[in-house]
């Protein structure tokens, strides 16, 4: 299934980037997702990719480079992820909506 990454951040090189196709969203929208992959990438020593596939489902994808990967803590970077959905659960919402007009109204 297609991917369209959003936004993403790296632990290794302390970056963060967001697509451009998601640059007209609100400040404080990307403010709040800047904030996500952040404080993530930061706790977790990893990758975070976030996204949605082709039929509007968002997702969260972590990479770790093989010398932190016994540093990497799975269950609780799931955890986390589900804490992240919850606490941001209408900023999540918002932007699966605006994706999907956005893919739709082409």
């Amino acid at each position: 299934m297609e991917k369209e990454i959003m936004a993403s951040a790296s632990h290794y090189n302390k970056k963060y980037y967001i697509n451009e196709k998601f640059e007209k969203l609100p400040e404080l929208v990307k403010k709040d997702l800047k904030e996500i992959c952040i404080n993530y990438v930061e706790e977790y020593k990893c990758i975070l990719l976030v996204g949605f596939y082709e039929d509007g489902e968002m997702f969260f994808e972590t990479q770790v480079l093989e010398e932190n990967e016994c540093a990497f803590m799975e269950i609780d970077s799931k955890l986390e992820i589900k804490r992240i959905e919850r606490e941001y659960s209408e900023v999540l919402e918002g932007l699966q909506k605006w994706w999907l007009v956005q893919k739709y109204t082409k």
